[in-house]
């Protein structure tokens, strides 16, 4: 697997986890379009949008409508596949593009609790950080509940989940042999 960190102003990182032809984002705190300069073009695994877009006479139309970049209208052939976004916990600087990501079709790993938490301005954090707050949501037909021991794919090696409650509630870490991913665990 071949891991890429992407630092934020705010000191939060997102992650991009690589293995072949797919990938995961971790803690989704920069717009999508950082992803697309160093991946390419991609699109989401299970994705309702991809199914719409192959609906779609015109695809391109599509993809204007969904704010992607120019590269992703490339065949999709030779396009990277994104498997989800894992979402390590509730705070507003680590999900800050968590609805833009959502609006591209993207399939979320988070605790159930992480879900409840992002909607709520105090416990997010953004209430006391940010001059609007923000009340995050993302569809939850999108979201795949994670518990301990859960299994998260790229390609045919997996991350292994592990709830971390301690710096929030509803915190948890994917890791493997060589890796592990965990917010603001440590």
């Amino acid at each position: 697997m071949e891991v890429k960190k992407f630092e934020e102003t705010m000191g939060s990182n997102m992650y991009c986890i690589k293995n072949n032809d797919e990938f995961l984002i971790v803690d989704p705190s920069q717009d999508p379009k950082i992803v697309e300069q160093y991946i390419g073009a991609f699109y989401f695994k299970n994705s309702k949008n991809n199914e719409n877009s192959q609906k779609n006479a015109n695809f391109n139309d599509f993809l204007a409508k969904k704010q992607v970049h120019s590269t992703v209208h490339s065949m999709r052939s030779t396009s990277k596949t994104c498997v989800g976004v894992f979402i390590t916990h509730c705070h507003y600087d680590h999900i800050l593009f968590i609805e833009e990501f959502a609006k591209l079709g993207a399939t979320f790993y988070l605790t159930k609790q992480c879900w409840y938490n992002i909607q709520n301005d105090i416990i997010n954090c953004s209430k006391y950080m940010l001059k609007n707050p923000i009340n995050f949501t993302i569809p939850k037909d999108q979201v795949v509940f994670i518990d301990d021991d859960d299994k998260i794919y790229i390609g045919n090696e997996y991350l292994t989940v592990k709830r971390t409650s301690g710096h929030t509630n509803c915190s948890a870490c994917i890791y493997n042999d060589t890796h592990i991913f965990c917010g603001d665990l440590l």
